[in-house]
């Protein structure tokens, strides 16, 4: 149930404006890590977050931020190709990835969903 409120932020996200490359990456990001956490308690799996600077828990927490910063501001019009980067499969194992790397992955993932959105 909770799983479904992220993805509808997510989309209501992507869909009130056209994300750029950092904002795709963040948000992806986010989404990868939140289904991560859903995953360890669904599977009753310990997280080893011992604390503030653990890699998982400070992506997670950068996230959570970013996002809520998304929220809170008016953006442009719905951009279908900015909700199927953030949603493209390459943030299951890009989302602990390095920040310029991350940023490179959503360049080439946008530019994918662009092409994949011209399709329909």
């Amino acid at each position: 149930m909770i799983e479904g409120k992220v993805e509808a932020i997510v989309v209501r996200l992507c869909a009130e404006r056209c994300l750029n490359v950092n904002e795709i990456a963040a948000l992806g990001t986010f989404r990868q890590s939140y289904q991560r956490l859903r995953e360890r308690i669904r599977d009753n799996k310990k997280l080893d977050w011992s604390n503030a600077k653990h890699e998982e828990y400070r992506a997670f927490k950068e996230g959570a931020l970013f996002v809520g910063g998304l929220l809170f501001k008016g953006y442009e019009p719905k951009h279908l190709a900015s909700l199927l980067a953030v949603t493209a499969n390459e943030w299951e194992w890009m989302w602990l990835c390095p920040l310029q790397e991350r940023r490179e992955a959503a360049r080439k993932i946008f530019d994918d969903a662009i092409c994949q959105g011209m399709e329909f």
